[in-house]
């Protein structure tokens, strides 16, 4: 076993598979999904829409922290590509069970959202320094081809 392979966390591993990348994309669609048949159902006033909202919005919670994993297209960019991906994913995570606690009028809501939505801030910030790095690195690709 190489440095670079054992220097890998499971998830690291596991994300790197073409099946994680479209069975997340399988979840997040019918978490979506179920998020949207959700709260038409609770503005509707049905009971049953309680479910599904968590349901739903918990799947989009976990299609966001996991999607911190996925790998970086570009060697030169690696360390920086898995901090802004994690805080990133966190970020999302944190703000979408914010807004469920929200919706729902649990405990928590407030507190999530300023955590969540602070450090989404940050990460829009992260990715403006981050974009033209990835341009350049696709220009060098697209020429070495």
């Amino acid at each position: 076993m190489n440095d670079e392979s054992s220097k890998k966390s499971t998830l690291d591993i596991i994300a790197s598979s073409p099946q994680f990348k479209s069975s997340m994309k399988k979840l997040a669609v019918l978490a979506g999904i179920l998020t949207i048949v959700g709260l038409v159902m609770k503005l509707c006033g049905m009971p049953e829409s309680e479910l599904l909202l968590v349901t739903g919005m918990s799947s989009l919670a976990l299609t966001a922290f996991f999607s911190a994993w996925i790998p970086s297209p570009f060697e030169a960019i690696s360390h920086t590509w898995k901090f802004a991906m994690k805080l990133t994913g966190f970020s999302l995570a944190v703000t979408t069970m914010g807004l469920l606690f929200l919706i729902m009028h649990w405990n928590g809501s407030t507190m999530m959202l300023t955590v969540g939505l602070s450090l989404l801030g940050v990460s829009i910030i992260t990715w403006c320094f981050i974009f033209p790095i990835i341009k350049e690195e696709y220009k060098k690709k697209k020429n070495n081809n």
